[in-house]
């Protein structure tokens, strides 16, 4: 029997008369339509082998077999994909470029596996379930590279202009507890209230991500420039000629550990007070960091003030915890962007424990990570 034959059989049944009558206007109506959709999918049918026959006579690696694979298992979860975001907040307007977001974000996981993430989708787990610190992919148990893929999604800014950086849209994706933050408006006013952090955490509060490099603050050339700061200090505590040449000794680097060590040995040689050193450059760390008045928290003891390592130390603690209240931050997730996944998720009461034992710390790996031309330095995770 042919296929026409074999189409026109199965479909009879939908005729008053058990066939379609030529003569009857409705039935050549209905048969027109159904013929009509024969003939999409017999032209579907032969894409596919087309498609077939093209892949069977290529000569494609491995990878890149797996690659057009998974691009074409892809295909329908576009709007499952946009659906998920959109659960979870990141809907088109919460974007700077709108839908155009929507078509980057899928088009960057167009080579992921996305049956396995639909899979683990269905019974996510929380952020609260992992450990402190650890890499993503074994934590939950999936590919690395699907992880991986996830991360390092960017789909520019949000509707402020704010960017949205790598593993914000992972973390809210991937766990039950994350969600995206965002402004509000005051309706009275009409004053734009600016979100805390680049996520929210459920029984926690914000959550701030920061990838490979990562500041707690705003980079050199673009934040508070501390050098002025330092160069009055200087001033304030030797006399005119040392403290020109203390100046000019660190002009090339402007390394905070190193200077103040030697700025308060040297005065302290001069004869100055303990207390009245130790008040002035706390006084000049709390004016580089937003003023929050908290300096004195860390620097206590002579040794706070002249080992390299306890300085710099205290610095980042210095630092995490300024920026976080400025800011509004109640735990910073550091994620290792660049290379295996591997993270670790501080809340600000641990701050102080986490980076005493390192697992955070500038990429400058020794005490000298701190500049007065750059109090916010590069951040890498160590776990």
């Amino acid at each position: 029997m042919d296929p026409i034959t074999k189409y026109l059989n199965s479909i009879a049944y939908k005729f008053p008369k058990g066939y379609p009558d030529m003569n009857d206007s409705k039935d050549m109506e209905l048969l027109n339509e159904m013929v009509k959709d024969f003939i999409k999918e017999d032209e579907k049918e032969d894409l596919k082998s087309k498609l077939i026959s093209i892949i069977n006579s290529s000569d494609l690696s491995d990878d890149e077999i797996i690659a057009y694979t998974k691009s074409i298992a892809n295909r329908g979860r576009k709007e499952d994909i946009i659906k998920t975001l959109a659960d979870k907040g990141y809907t088109a307007d919460r974007f700077k470029f709108k839908d155009k977001a929507l078509e980057k974000i899928t088009k960057d996981l167009d080579n992921a596996d996305l049956k396995a993430y639909f899979n683990y989708a269905e019974n996510p787990k929380s952020l609260k379930s992992l450990n402190p610190s650890g890499k993503f992919h074994e934590e939950l148990g999936l590919p690395s590279d699907l992880i991986k893929a996830f991360i390092d999604i960017e789909p520019g800014g949000d509707q402020s202009g704010s960017a949205i950086g790598k593993a914000e849209l992972f973390l809210s994706m991937f766990f039950s507890d994350i969600g995206n933050t965002s402004d509000k408006i005051n309706k009275e006013t009409g004053e734009v209230i600016k979100a805390k952090g680049d996520n929210t955490w459920q029984g926690v509060g914000n959550l701030e991500i920061k990838g490979t490099g990562g500041r707690l603050g705003q980079q050199a050339g673009r934040g508070i420039d501390a050098v002025p700061l330092f160069k009055r200090l200087v001033a304030d505590l030797l006399p005119e000629d040392e403290a020109e040449e203390l100046i000019k000794k660190h002009s090339q680097y402007f390394t905070m550990s190193k200077s103040i060590s030697e700025l308060y040995n040297q005065a302290k040689e001069n004869g100055v007070s303990e207390t009245e050193i130790q008040n002035k450059i706390i006084k000049v760390l709390d004016q580089a960091y937003w003023g929050q008045g908290m300096a004195e928290n860390y620097f206590k003891t002579e040794e706070d003030f002249t080992n390299l390592e306890e300085i710099t130390k205290n610095l980042l603690k210095l630092n995490a915890e300024s920026y976080s209240k400025v800011k509004g931050v109640d735990a910073i997730l550091f994620v290792d962007t660049a290379g295996d996944n591997k993270y670790i998720i501080v809340k600000k009461e641990d701050y102080n424990d986490t980076i005493d034992n390192k697992k955070f710390w500038t990429t400058t790996k020794g005490p000298t990570g701190f500049q007065w031309k750059n109090i916010n330095p590069n951040l890498n995770v160590n776990v």
